[in-house]
């Protein structure tokens, strides 16, 4: 029987442009920073791209596209170690192991991930600690300003929250108005401490604002029709958030709802 892992890559070999996939006609090298950055790179750019997830097939000729095959396979638990100890926070990947007309192959898998940006947290090969970088048509790059603000605002899901508060429910009330003002102020204070360090501060500010304006609007969906402790909590959230320039991400995570 033939497995969805070698449908899916059989299938990946006919399509002719695919957006955010890789051929590779060697196994990735990985005998020094150097090299094993390259592999770090790819993973890193295609998690921060937005859309559908990633593909690198190991073995497969781009042009003309044809299977040759590898010689061996990679240890799976160390590709993950090497990314594990570059990049901050974890990037969810996978690696299939498969055979395609007797020749063996690699399918790796690397979901536009749902806690980008990532970045490497030190200088390590080719890649420089700090630095966004995300994949497009033309390759792996260093993100722009405009790729940078997408990448933090995807992680707010601003539109989900404001769905649920549309229709407000007790059980919402009851935790907006529980909300921990002290702790979300921790809470900024630590992502201020950590992210500000990593990106210039003319980046910072230039997303900051976008989320901080994005917020604000749906704060007013639950100030409306809260109680004035609720009104009064929100609004010296929404100030002390202006004041300090930092974005609300952590406001509006799962956690707080």
């Amino acid at each position: 029987m033939v497995s969805s892992i070698n449908l899916l890559f059989a299938q990946l070999l006919k399509t002719i442009e695919l957006r955010k996939g890789e051929f590779k006609e060697r196994k990735y090298r990985l005998d020094n920073d150097v090299l094993k950055s390259h592999f770090v790179k790819d993973i890193l750019c295609m998690a921060n791209a937005p859309g559908e997830d990633g593909y690198i097939l190991l073995g497969v000729r781009e042009k003309p596209r044809e299977v040759v095959g590898i010689s061996t396979h990679h240890d799976s638990a160390m590709l993950a170690g090497i990314v594990a100890g570059v990049i901050e926070e974890p990037i969810h990947f996978e690696y299939f192991p498969i055979t395609h007309k007797v020749k063996r192959c690699v399918l790796l898998r690397i979901p536009s991930s749902c806690a980008r940006p990532h970045w490497p947290k030190r200088d390590f090969g080719i890649l420089r600690e700090h630095v966004l970088y995300t994949c497009r048509a033309s390759g792996n790059v260093e993100a722009s300003i405009s790729e940078i603000r997408e990448m933090f605002l995807s992680t707010i899901r601003v539109s989900d929250v404001a769905r649920r508060r549309a229709t407000l429910t007790p059980h919402v009330v009851d935790e907006v108005e529980s909300f921990d003002l002290g702790k979300w102020t921790q809470v900024m204070y630590d992502m201020l401490r950590s992210i500000v360090a990593k990106l210039t501060l003319a980046k910072y500010s230039l997303v900051s604002s976008e989320v901080i304006d994005m917020a604000t609007k749906t704060f007013a969906l639950v100030t409306s029709t809260g109680t004035e402790s609720t009104r009064v909590c929100y609004l010296h959230v929404s100030v002390d958030s202006a004041k300090r320039r930092c974005n609300v991400v952590s406001l509006l995570c799962e956690k707080y709802y």
